[in-house]
């Protein structure tokens, strides 16, 4: 079958960029899936929205780039080249490669009554989730962590609940110790 090219499908300099980080398939198993394919599938479904199970035929089979992708998470492989992919610009704006700031901001989103985790913002009077978002001074993104934990969460005091957050940050930095709030926020 001949391959169809789709916009979200990555240009040839963009696969280049973070090829070394795509592990090889492995040798046991049926055969061997072009890993180029399976990272096209990605993008497509988070720029079209569609469901795992509506992706074009001329992609894989849908529980082949899920399967692949839910593995490449778990170990590491996207982390990686979202820092790699940070990096660069950092480096070409004569900064250090990883940031020693990090800029940090929270949103109160609306759920519906579906999902696993939600939880109750008084302050803004939502039932819903917490979005954390944390960039550099360049405002490339650092870290993103979305919970449903909303008990005595007003702006960045409700980073204190966040220990995954604090945790990611705290690694992604190397040297946050504590988070404080604002004291407007406190």
């Amino acid at each position: 079958m001949l391959k169809t090219q789709y916009p979200s499908d990555l240009s040839n300099g963009q696969w280049q960029l973070i090829r070394r980080f795509i592990p090889k398939p492995s040798r046991r198993g049926r055969h061997r899936i072009d890993r180029r394919r399976i990272v096209d599938a990605v993008p497509y479904v988070v720029r079209t929205g569609c469901q795992w199970r509506m992706l074009p035929c001329n992609f894989p089979n849908w529980s082949t780039v899920y399967g692949v992708y839910r593995q490449w998470i778990r170990s590491g492989v996207w982390e990686q080249i979202h820092r790699s992919l940070r990096e660069q610009p950092r480096r070409t704006s004569d900064r250090k490669s990883r940031p020693t700031v990090a800029i940090v901001d929270s949103q109160s989103a609306r759920t519906g009554e579906g999902g696993i985790e939600r939880g109750y913002d008084g302050g803004e009077k939502i039932t819903g989730r917490k979005r954390h978002i944390a960039v550099d001074t360049l405002g490339l993104i650092v870290s993103v962590v979305v919970h449903g934990e909303m008990k005595g969460s007003f702006g960045l005091s409700g980073l204190l609940i966040s220990r995954r957050l604090r945790r990611i940050l705290g690694s992604m930095l190397g040297l946050i110790s504590r988070i404080e709030p604002s004291a407007k926020s406190a």
